[in-house]
């Protein structure tokens, strides 16, 4: 099930954006993981299964974090990832970064954030079955960002 729905929001991203994963040149595509937990793992196995095998795959926990200058889309998983310093004439999309927002003073090129939380309706379905008894459901939230205090 998680795997189809990266799958699913995935493919509507590129959708739209217009950027069929086909059409990208040679070198041009690169992915990102933070490093090799299982959530990683399984949202980069949704991503070959809709796009194909990318032109190259970095692990930050193995590998050297070193982009090829014919790179112009980053597909990143997880928030190591999407902090890397990318280029600006680079693309980026990044998932599985919950805690992550890239504001557009910060990075001057493209960017994408794939959110991945289930709807309000699946979540409350799954702590209806989890806690039946629940009558009460505080919910705290801000509209300015994960980092602004409540």
């Amino acid at each position: 099930m998680f795997r189809s729905s990266i799958k699913i929001q995935l493919t509507t991203l590129f959708m739209l954006l217009s950027l069929p994963f086909s059409v990208w040149p040679q070198g041009a595509v690169t992915v990102v993981l933070s490093s090799d937990l299982g959530p990683y793992g399984e949202a980069y196995a949704g991503f070959i299964e809709a796009f194909g095998q990318p032109d190259r795959q970095v692990n930050l926990k193995k590998d050297q974090f070193q982009l090829s200058v014919n790179t112009r889309l980053v597909v990143a998983f997880g928030g190591k990832a999407a902090l890397q310093a990318y280029p600006d004439d680079v693309t980026l999309v990044y998932c599985l970064a919950p805690g992550v927002y890239l504001a557009p003073e910060k990075r001057r090129g493209r960017s994408v954030k794939v959110a991945m939380m289930p709807s309000a309706l699946a979540m409350l379905t799954h702590l209806k079955r989890l806690q039946p008894d629940l009558r009460r459901l505080g919910v705290f939230w801000s509209s300015g960002g994960p980092r602004r205090p409540i």
